[in-house]
């Protein structure tokens, strides 16, 4: 790498962590210290109108920062990771800035980011529906044997009751008349080589984050969830994707009769520290991942980061 293009390379701050971690705060100090753009990596912050259950910034704070990929997709709509790798990368190539900060929880989103996808084949509705009415049919078991058919060797490490990669692998297969594995082999992923970053997180000890959760789900009902939510379901029904989310379902459940009002509001607080649990489990594995026991040496990392 020469010395121009050495001052020249973008760097990303990748703050994420479990949810209720302070990703949030902490992304809008470092980059209003920085003036840094921030790049929201959270899958569903994108969806418009679905505002207090995702703890979206509010509008102060993103008309004081630049926020990317909030409120961009139409509740009723399909989003995948495909479009989040094209979006995220072309601002981050097309901004005059030169510093980012990928904030977020979503690690599919921050792992499509870094390493990219294999070369996708579009989704084919119509090959899709015919699918399903054969599993209505003749049941999953018989798309699963064609798939032994078709890839062998595939069907070795794929789970008879994986009806979505079931179908994916079917899709490719009609689509490109070649084997999937043959297909995945052909398309190696494409890793984001513009850029220069760190990962990092808070570390908070259990009881903490807990009770961050807990406070967070009270905020939640002080702002109007429950309004929040009866309006989302007049507007858009029940079967959109956000909506069946964590904050989400559990007053659907309440509106529907399911559930007290009380049992509604506990049990989106049992569900997001079950869901902290489990982001913990996958972020402890990730070799790359700086933590940090407060935001003080957290700063002091990024400083050096970005004056070197």
């Amino acid at each position: 790498m020469t010395t121009t293009e050495k001052y020249n390379i973008k760097k990303v701050i990748i703050l994420t962590g479990p949810t209720c971690s302070n990703k949030t705060e902490n992304s809008i100090k470092i980059a209003t210290k920085y003036n840094a753009e921030i790049i929201s990596a959270d899958s569903l912050q994108i969806y418009k109108n679905f505002d207090i259950g995702t703890s979206k910034p509010n509008k102060v704070q993103r008309k004081k920062i630049i926020h990317h990929l909030i409120d961009i997709v139409d509740p009723k709509d399909e989003y995948d990771a495909w479009k989040y790798m094209d979006e995220s990368r072309k601002i981050v190539r097309s901004s005059k800035n030169k510093l980012f900060i990928l904030s977020g929880g979503t690690q599919l989103y921050i792992d499509v980011f870094l390493n990219g996808l294999s070369e996708g084949i579009s989704k084919n509705i119509d090959l899709r529906d015919e699918l399903e009415e054969r599993i209505k049919k003749f049941g999953l078991a018989s798309l699963h044997k064609e798939i032994i058919k078709v890839d062998p060797s595939l069907s070795e490490k794929l789970s008879k009751n994986d009806k979505s990669r079931i179908i994916r692998y079917l899709e490719i297969f009609y689509s490109t008349k070649t084997k999937p594995s043959e297909h995945f082999e052909k398309n190696i992923k494409k890793k984001f080589d513009d850029i220069k970053y760190i990962k990092t997180s808070l570390n908070f000890d259990k009881k903490v984050l807990d009770k961050r959760i807990e406070d967070r789900v009270q905020a939640m009902v002080k702002k109007g969830l429950l309004n929040e939510v009866q309006s989302l379901l007049n507007k858009y029904g029940s079967n959109v994707k956000p909506i069946k989310s964590i904050g989400y379902k559990e007053i659907v459940d309440f509106l529907n009769n399911k559930t007290s009002y009380d049992e509604s509001i506990n049990k989106i607080v049992i569900n997001t520290r079950r869901l902290a649990k489990r982001q913990l489990t996958w972020l402890r594995k990730d070799k790359e991942l700086n933590w940090f026991k407060s935001y003080k040496d957290l700063e002091k990392f990024i400083e050096k980061f970005i004056t070197n």
